[in-house]
Order: structure tokens, then C-alpha cells, then sequence
């Protein structure tokens, strides 16, 4: 065999190595920091944020702060995702947090509040829908019922030309 000593340095499991691609822990630091920016703006407005991607809310000057990462809660601290600050102190507790997470203190935490957004694979779940096997395919109208609407349209119409 010719190639004798050549398949002799190759090695078939090394094109999972090749191929695979390490997660980047730092991707999740703009999304976050635009967040933290969109509710200091936010705070400072007067203008209580909705939804459930909203990170605050205040009740007897109290802010109940839960940082997230699009909708997913972000567990900064011993696996607190929820915080009290005092009203007055809030802006500056945002502005602490933004250096943390620019200075990739939270970048962990980040990627762990990310990965509730995508499937097994690494895909995200908004931008796929999932196929149901349970549910069976629809099989549109039968030749009797696109009849009685063609009828139903015809009569609607009156005689009158499309």
C-alpha cells in the first residue's frame, strides 16, 4: 500500500475539532449595556417601562431592579436576578453596573441568561418555528366547499365582472 505512511498521520476524529466553534462569551455585552442605557433613560424620563423585557419598577421610592437580557433574567449575585435599591441611588447603581459588565465581570452570566433564547444546537428559538409531529397537516378546503364559496362570492358580487 502506497499511501501506507501517509494514513498513518492522518486522524478522522480531528474534524470535530476542526469544525467547532467557541462560544463568544463577549457577544452579549452591547444588547445588555443598550438595556441597562435604555432603562436609565427610562428612569430618568419618569416613564415606567412595560413588557416583560422591563427591568425596573418603582413603588414608595423603591426600584425593583431585575436585570435582563431580553426577556431572560440575568442572575447577577449568588443567583439573584431580582434587587431593592432606593429611587435616588438607582442611576448610580446603573452606571456601576454598565462598568462591571464593559470590564466582562458578568460575561458568564450573560452567556448563561442568553442560552434560555436558543434550542439545543444553538438555535435561536424566535427565529425558527417548531414543527409539532403530534399535529396533523391540514388538507384545505374539499371540491364542495370551494364550490359553495366561489357561489357565495358570485352572489355577493351581484353578476358584476371581476
Amino acid at each position: 500500500m502506497a499511501l501506507k505512511g501517509f494514513l498513518a498521520l492522518v486522524d478522522e476524529k480531528l474534524s470535530e475539532a476542526f469544525h467547532y466553534v467557541a462560544p463568544d462569551k463577549t457577544k452579549h455585552r452591547k444588547p445588555f449595556i443598550a438595556a441597562l442605557d435604555k432603562a436609565k433613560a427610562q428612569f430618568d424620563d419618569d416613564k415606567p417601562p412595560r413588557g416583560d423585557k422591563a427591568m425596573w419598577s418603582i413603588n414608595n421610592k423603591v426600584v425593583h431592579f431585575t436585570p435582563k437580557l431580553g426577556a431572560n433574567p440575568v442572575k447577577i449575585h449568588e443567583g439573584k436576578s431580582a434587587f431593592f435599591i432606593p429611587s435616588e441611588r438607582f442611576p448610580n447603581a446603573l452606571a456601576e453596573l454598565r462598568k462591571d459588565v464593559e470590564a466582562g465581570e458578568l460575561d458568564s452570566e450573560l452567556h448563561e441568561a442568553a442560552e434560555g433564547d436558543l434550542l439545543a444546537g444553538g438555535v435561536k428559538l424566535s427565529g425558527h418555528r417548531v414543527e409539532r409531529s403530534d399535529k396533523p397537516a391540514r388538507a384545505g378546503w374539499s371540491p364542495e366547499r370551494r364550490a359553495k364559496y366561489e357561489a357565495t362570492q358570485a352572489a355577493k358580487k351581484g353578476g358584476k365582472p371581476a
